[in-house]
C-alpha cells in the first residue's frame, strides 16, 4: 500500500513546484516541502493505517498489538536495506540513471540532511501510530461477531 500510494503521489507531483510557480529566483521551494512533507504524511499515515487493519483483523486480539508490529517490520525491514546500500555504497546506485529535475540536485546537503533527519523521525513515529490505530480498528471486527455469537447463543439457550 506504501508503495503503491507513494507512487501515485510521486507521479503527480513530478513536475508541479513549476507548475504552481513556487520555485522563486533563488530556487527556493519552501512552499513545495511543506506541500511534500504533508502528503508524504498523508501516505503514510494512511497506509499504515490500512496495514494495522488489516493486522488487527486477522489477529483477532490484540489488534494495535499486531498493527505495531506491521510498523516494526517495515523499520526493519528500513534498516535491513540501509544497511546494504551503506555497504555497497553507489555501485547498485538506481538514482545515477534517472532524469531527475533540475530542483532536486540544486538542494542544499546539509539541509537536506537534517530535513530528512526531521522527515524520517516523523514518519517512523506516525507510521506507528497510524498502525496501531489501524490495528484496533480491525480488532473491531472480530468484537462484533463475538457480541453477535454470545447474543445468538443467548437466543438459543433461552428457547
Amino acid at each position: 500500500m506504501l508503495l503503491f500510494m507513494g507512487g501515485l503521489a510521486a507521479a503527480g507531483a513530478g513536475e508541479l513546484p513549476f507548475q504552481l510557480d513556487m520555485i522563486d529566483q533563488d530556487g527556493n521551494i519552501s512552499e513545495f516541502e511543506a506541500i511534500g512533507f504533508a502528503v508524504a504524511a498523508g501516505v503514510i499515515f494512511i497506509s499504515f493505517l490500512f496495514g494495522g487493519w488489516v493486522a488487527g483483523r486477522m489477529a483477532r486480539y490484540d489488534g494495535a498489538l499486531n498493527g505495531v508490529a506491521v510498523a516494526l517490520w517495515m523499520l526493519v525491514l528500513v534498516v535491513l536495506f540501509t544497511a546494504l546500500g551503506v555497504y555497497f555504497g553507489d555501485q547498485y546506485n538506481a538514482l545515477n540513471y534517472l532524469e531527475l529535475p533540475n530542483w532536486l540536485t540544486q538542494i542544499d546537503m546539509d539541509e537536506r540532511t537534517t530535513t530528512g533527519i526531521i522527515a524520517a523521525i516523523a514518519g517512523v513515529v506516525l507510521s506507528f501510530l497510524a498502525a496501531a490505530l489501524g490495528g484496533k480498528l480491525g480488532e473491531k471486527y472480530h468484537d462484533r461477531v463475538d457480541s453477535d455469537l454470545v447474543r445468538e447463543e443467548r437466543a438459543t439457550v433461552v428457547s
